[in-house]
């Protein structure tokens, strides 16, 4: 089938039933950082100490304090008789001392330092990790990224933070990853005479991608979204400016599937998936989707699967109680939106199939009362692509010249947070997607109803337990064979009835 030769889309071919529409899931808000480029830069300290691994220690050293009357000889004679040597008596507070003893004997030398009266405490000699924290301008305006008990993504930092082997494919609108003139066949489809990349993704890690939108090698975002999604991912982080990105050693393949107005085909989107699979993406991030069952769109997922890719996609903006598609197929994680607080997103799907949820925002509230909306932050074009206020009404073009930092909310937002702690887990050294899986699931945070339920699935994502292997047990609830349609529901439903009935009569008659 040939293409157009001025838009390089593809003419509609009614009837097809490949040719189905896969819509975009994202609640556009026009909230912007004001000056993001400009004025004093926010310095975010590197030096806030968190937990390391449960039980890390010096071996064969304790921490003993003793009272602030017990003199220096005192505490000499005091270690000589109870067992050790003091190796570090600590400078500002001299009753407090490092005793070096036999490796695998401190506990019952604790035991023994605890009960004498002199003695204030004793401990093992802990270790204690420094929590990363980037130094990004607008870092303290991502609330999901540092919100406390949260997602845990700045303890999770601290043991990983990627790799740029590790690739995530962008299945959207495509990112804004290179300087390029616009092509004569794109050039009534955005404002601008040029692409470019956006400047907080300067220092991201890109592989090569495609657009199946126009047939080429150049998935340049003419929307926004995917620029917004990638940023999630992979924005350039610890650079002083703008914003962070969750795994943002990783690296993001561009794939364009969605046009300007956000929008596309099931059969660019299968494209799309079968180009990251054939070109190693490790995960595949899918921040689209539409209420169709579509089994060209389930083939490439479940091909991806099999290949050991982890598929990724959003359960959809409706506020409905169905998850939708690619996101509710069996092959495919699919991932629903909260807000601040934690709860799910007003506008958020759920139901069977529901895996897990992620920070999605809303663009309604300020709960954290910072004076900005609660959306999920992140680089994108300063003037995104906006739909007509009515359908026969012509939409307003994206400038890919100008950028800024934009607040943003819905499922397509929370969906690249899963992906990139998967990509987060395998750069930790879990290859296996069939593992990957398991762990994001038995990390999360249970929210809702005890163990699985369809509105938050396993859980809010916990980037800290994810990649230090604090995994529960889950059982496989929440699969598309979960999900049964009305029809399938009353035809069980009549069988259980029927075969109680013919049950109940033989009974009866050899009463």
């Amino acid at each position: 089938m040939s293409r157009g030769k001025k838009s390089g889309r593809r003419p509609a071919r009614p009837g097809t039933r490949w040719a189905v529409s896969a819509v975009a899931f994202f609640l556009v808000a026009p909230s912007l950082v004001p000056g993001a480029h400009a004025g004093a830069r926010v310095m975010a300290s590197e030096g806030l100490y968190g937990a390391g691994k449960a039980g890390e220690f010096v071996p064969g050293e304790l921490v003993v304090w003793f009272a602030e009357d017990v003199g220096r000889a005192a505490v000499d004679a005091t270690v000589a008789r109870a067992g050790g040597e003091v190796v570090r008596r600590s400078s500002v507070t001299p009753s407090r001392v490092v005793i070096s003893v036999r490796e695998g004997g401190e506990e019952s030398l604790l035991k023994a330092y605890r009960a004498r009266k002199e003695v204030r405490a004793a401990e093992k000699n802990h270790i204690l990790h420094a929590l990363w924290v980037p130094n990004d301008s607008y870092y303290k305006r991502q609330w999901h990224f540092n919100k406390p008990d949260f997602i845990y993504a700045e303890q999770g930092w601290d043991v990983e933070r990627g790799e740029p082997k590790v690739v995530v494919a962008i299945v959207d609108t495509g990112a804004a990853y290179e300087d390029r003139p616009v092509p004569p066949n794109e050039q009534e489809e955005v404002i601008g005479s040029s692409y470019r990349r956006a400047p907080d993704l300067a220092g991201t890690s890109f592989v090569p991608g495609y657009d199946f939108v126009h047939d080429d090698p150049h998935p340049n975002d003419q929307n926004g979204h995917g620029t917004h999604v990638a940023g999630t991912v992979a924005q350039t982080t610890n650079n002083a400016a703008d914003v962070a990105g969750l795994a943002h050693k990783c690296s993001i393949m561009p794939v364009q599937v969605l046009s300007y107005k956000g929008s596309g085909t099931s059969a660019d989107v299968a494209d799309g998936i079968d180009f990251a699979r054939k070109k190693g993406a490790h995960v595949i991030n899918m921040s689209l989707g539409g209420p169709n069952k579509d089994n060209i769109l389930k083939i490439a997922c479940d091909e991806a699967e099999k290949a050991g890719v982890v598929v990724v996609a959003a359960s959809g903006n409706d506020g409905a109680s169905t998850v939708y598609y690619p996101a509710a197929f069996e092959s495919v994680i699919a991932v629903g939106a909260v807000d601040y607080a934690g709860e799910l997103a007003w506008y958020s799907n759920y139901g069977p199939g529901q895996e897990l949820v992620a920070p999605g925002g809303d663009t309604l509230a300020d709960k954290n009362g910072d004076g900005y909306r609660d959306g999920v932050l992140q680089m994108t074009y300063n003037q995104i692509y906006e739909p007509g206020l009515f359908p026969w009404l012509p939409g307003k073009l994206a400038n890919v010249t100008t950028f800024t930092n934009y607040y943003l909310q819905g499922t397509s937002m929370a969906c690249p947070h899963a992906s990139a702690l998967a990509a987060l887990v395998i750069a930790n050294g879990v290859t296996d997607n069939a593992e990957v899986r398991k762990v994001l699931r038995g990390s999360a945070t249970d929210l809702g109803s005890s163990g699985y339920d369809n509105k938050y699935g396993y859980g809010l994502i916990n980037c800290e337990a994810a990649l230090k292997g604090k995994v529960r047990e889950t059982d496989d609830e929440c699969g598309e064979c979960a999900q049964l349609s009305l029809a399938e529901f009353v035809f069980f439903s009549a069988l259980f009835f029927v075969s109680y009935a013919v049950i109940y009569a033989k009974r009866k008659r050899k009463h």
